[in-house]
């Protein structure tokens, strides 16, 4: 089926949803993702008539009802009375809480002091956190707690078997009945108290079209109407983007960093030019000593690791021997405990020592990476200078397309396996050549 189906089904899809009312800002069923195991995922492959095993589904499924009930977030004003202009919603990890009590936002390449006055932050753990945490009085970490697993189990088994019914087996996806999270809903209701008491007229967030993102934003909006939200996409978008079609819960104004970007979001995926703007990247820096050189990176989302091996083999044959420089492996870092990310990197790493003549083991001057599965790094390694092969095991959700990606060279060495080198720099990426973005990053608040 050609992308072009695809997207046609996807907005035909999301259109369907808002006419019956199922709440698409929160629903998992609309965050129609390539690139993640989620129900989306389940329905892009229902679009494209792809088949996916009644285990898999079901482990899917069970998962998006476990997370309803799984989160508890709770927050400590930390005795701060003080009004702000901006508030800014990012994620936490611990290890980049500084001792003098700032904190570095890699999302916007950011320490919070930048701005002590106008600005407070507000820190999302990405996985349980209960302690408390000192810290500068603009920044609030949230303190999210997970509840008794083996009661919400239980919960989840049951909502399980009761949507089984409702949805006909689960062969009709948009039946089944997903209330809102626990942590949408209170991350909500936080934020627009926060709102409210600090007199905030800018909210600004790091923004992945995700389903919790769209209900805050929606709530933000039903309650203060005046409230600017300011989305900035941190990342480049993945190269099937579906999960970026413009839905209820859209930020006011969304930053990308590539005007690229923008031309796929405003012509594809049904967003106004006035809605998105192009601005040089916050994330992506020049003075950033990437190596991308020799490296294979493993995605976040792995459908199938057999298969993928099968073609990672396949392509370091179809060059001749010493073609790719020694190669190492690197698994994505939110998927060190995934069995699947561990098999295939240990599969890699034993061909590559057990063929190791293939490689030069000496210094090559061939700068390439290889990259598996739906993943937007391939972009950033182009825009840095090295040449990109793709290994897909899904080629229709997983490879860049010219359908989306104009400004790419799409070379196909096998049904799975794709070389892409850029047309031209600086158009789907604009690193940055700043040092300091202090007054850049004041600059988009205040226009």
């Amino acid at each position: 089926m050609s992308l072009a189906s695809t997207l046609k089904k996807s907005k035909t899809f999301i259109k369907k949803g808002q006419l019956l009312r199922n709440e698409i800002s929160f629903n998992p069923n609309y965050f129609l993702t390539s690139w993640s195991n989620t129900i989306g995922y389940l329905n892009i492959k229902k679009f494209n008539k792809k088949n996916i095993s009644i285990f898999e589904k079901y482990k899917i499924i069970f998962k998006e009802f476990f997370s309803i009930n799984r989160d508890e977030l709770k927050i400590n004003y930390n005795g701060n009375d003080r009004n702000y202009e901006n508030l800014i919603l990012t994620y936490y990890f611990p290890k980049n809480l500084k001792k003098d009590g700032s904190y570095f936002d890699k999302y916007f390449s950011l320490n919070t002091k930048f701005d002590t006055k106008s600005t407070l932050w507000v820190l999302i753990p990405i996985s349980e956190n209960k302690t408390y945490i000192k810290n500068d009085q603009n920044i609030l970490i949230i303190n999210r707690d997970f509840k008794n697993f083996y009661k919400n189990i239980l919960i989840s088994l049951f909502y399980f078997l009761k949507n089984f019914i409702r949805s006909f087996f689960f062969r009709n996806l948009e039946m089944i009945d997903f209330n809102n999270t626990n942590f949408s809903k209170d991350l909500s209701n936080i934020l627009v108290k926060l709102v409210k008491e600090k007199n905030i007229r800018n909210f600004l967030f790091p923004y992945e079209a995700q389903p919790h993102q769209h209900f805050i934003t929606k709530e933000l909006k039903r309650n203060n109407n005046k409230l600017k939200i300011i989305g900035y996409m941190h990342t480049v978008i993945p190269p099937v983007p579906l999960d970026y079609i413009k839905r209820e819960g859209h930020p006011d104004l969304l930053l990308v960093n590539g005007i690229d970007q923008k031309n796929i979001l405003c012509k594809k995926l049904g967003w106004k030019e006035k809605e998105v703007r192009n601005i040089v990247s916050l994330r992506y820096n020049i003075i950033d000593k990437i190596n991308f050189k020799g490296n294979i990176f493993l995605p976040y989302f792995i459908e199938d690791e057999n298969k993928m091996f099968y073609f990672f083999k396949k392509l370091i044959n179809l060059k001749k021997n010493l073609f790719f420089p020694k190669l190492k492996v690197k698994n994505h870092p939110s998927m060190e405990g995934s069995y699947k990310h561990k098999n295939l990197k240990n599969k890699i790493e034993k061909y590559l020592i057990q063929n190791k003549k293939l490689f030069k083991n000496r210094h090559s001057n061939r700068n390439l990476s290889l990259f598996f599965g739906s993943t937007a790094s391939v972009i950033e390694c182009l825009e840095r200078g090295s040449r990109a092969f793709h290994i897909c095991s899904d080629p229709d959700l997983e490879k860049f397309d010219n359908y989306f990606w104009k400004r790419l060279n799409i070379l196909k060495l096998d049904k799975n396996i794709f070389e892409y080198r850029l047309k031209e720099k600086d158009k789907i990426i604009k690193i940055n050549k700043m040092i300091n973005k202090n007054f850049q990053f004041k600059k988009l608040l205040t226009n």
